[in-house]
């Protein structure tokens, strides 16, 4: 079950694809309404994946495990390397991949003059993770 939710942990980046491809083709300026369905679309993925799962760290950790693993290889991209270290398609990669909740972020960093993608990529990872604990644990709960 933890592979399952390792791949299905895999979607944001498929959204964060057609998001781009949307943004250029509809001018879909970082459309906040987008966001909202993506982590409403996150936490009924985990709720499903809740009631199948034994508990909910299982859940937690192997959906937002590439989120845990884009936030390091972005913040060691910035902040020790200065550059990417295995090039163009893995650093797009993680663009598409916290494309989706990147509107939501920006509200919460919205009266800062100057801020890191760092910090905006953690914004959206931890808000993941609190909708999918939320998600797996309602999940829980209902079927059990």
């Amino acid at each position: 079950m933890a592979v399952l939710c390792f791949i299905l942990g895999l979607i944001p980046a498929g959204i964060g694809f057609v998001l781009n491809w949307a943004v250029r083709k509809v001018n879909l300026a970082g459309s906040f309404w987008a966001s909202l369905v993506f982590l409403l679309i996150w936490g009924i993925l985990s709720y499903l994946l809740g009631s199948k799962c034994k508990n909910t760290k299982t859940v937690v950790l192997g959906l937002n495990a590439v989120a845990i693993i884009g936030v390091i290889y972005v913040a060691l991209q910035e902040y020790v390397l200065h550059y990417s270290v295995l090039g163009g398609r893995v650093s797009s990669f993680f663009n598409y991949f916290f494309m989706p909740g990147n509107p939501l972020s920006f509200m919460f960093l919205s009266n800062m003059h100057r801020f890191h993608y760092v910090v905006l990529v953690l914004i959206d990872l931890v808000l993941m993770v609190i909708v999918s604990i939320v998600g797996a644990s309602y999940g829980k709960v209902k079927h059990n």
